[in-house]
């Protein structure tokens, strides 16, 4: 979520150089609220951020609904603990250290060094489009099923699901239907090209979601390649059909 504005900010960064704002923060959160006042009509009342880093899209979220439960989940243990700071003062919000996928175990992870690109699965042609995203490490992390998470939080109706594991989303899917199908939106990153080995297509992720009750309604963001501007990746929108029987 987020992740072309994170990366563009990272861009300049790496260029010793960081992005200044002359307007004031309540101007921004205007906007910010301007922009998204589709969103913030569905009043949720729970927030589900599955992918967190250190709460890039959490922090957008509070803005926009500032009373509402926000649960995140993130399994690199030194992003989390940077999660953990940028919340520590809400009391609205929780995490846990653990990826989700599948079936419960303990896998290997790829560290990037930029670490929104991290992920369970092998870069494919990541690096030829992102060449400051190269370096990479292996640790161990932990994965459990969102479905295993359903007594340890209580998720208030309406509420809101975001998705982004870096081509692991199909598996998040899969452990997490009880949960999901009952949610009234979902945000997830899907992808148009395989930057990741083992990743699934956008019509996978459409055509499961479509069984699960949701039709897609467009895009959130897209990220375009630096190297030639195609869509590599989005965050599509799907939001339950008043029609399902789900």
């Amino acid at each position: 979520m987020t992740f072309f504005k994170s990366l563009i900010k990272s861009i300049f960064r790496l260029a010793g150089l960081e992005i200044g704002f002359t307007r004031s923060n309540v101007i921004n959160n205007t906007e910010l609220k301007r922009e998204n006042k589709w969103l913030m009509d569905n009043q949720f009342h729970t927030i589900i951020d599955i992918g967190a880093n250190e709460g890039q899209f959490a922090q957008k979220a509070r803005k926009l609904f500032p009373n509402s439960k926000i649960i995140s989940f993130e399994p690199i243990p030194s992003v989390y603990q940077k999660l953990k700071e940028n919340f520590q003062e809400d009391k609205n919000f929780c995490a846990f250290n653990v990826g989700l996928g599948k079936k419960k175990e303990c896998v290997k992870l790829t560290l990037n060094e930029y670490t929104p690109s991290s992920s369970i699965l092998k870069m494919e042609h990541h690096t030829e489009h992102f060449n400051f995203a190269v370096e990479q490490n292996e640790i161990e992390v932990q994965i459990d099923l969102l479905d295993n998470y359903q007594n340890e939080f209580d998720v208030t109706k309406p509420y809101l699901v975001k998705i982004d594991v870096q081509g692991y989303e199909d598996r998040v899917i899969e452990g997490g239907k009880s949960v999901l199908e009952n949610a009234q939106m979902i945000i997830t990153e899907v992808s148009f090209t395989s930057l990741y080995h083992g990743q699934v297509p956008f019509g996978h992720i459409y055509s499961v979601l479509l069984d699960l009750g949701f039709k897609y309604v467009g895009n959130y963001e897209q990220l375009h390649s630096p190297v030639n501007n195609e869509i590599l990746q989005a965050d599509a929108i799907f939001v339950k059909s008043k029609h399902s029987s789900r």
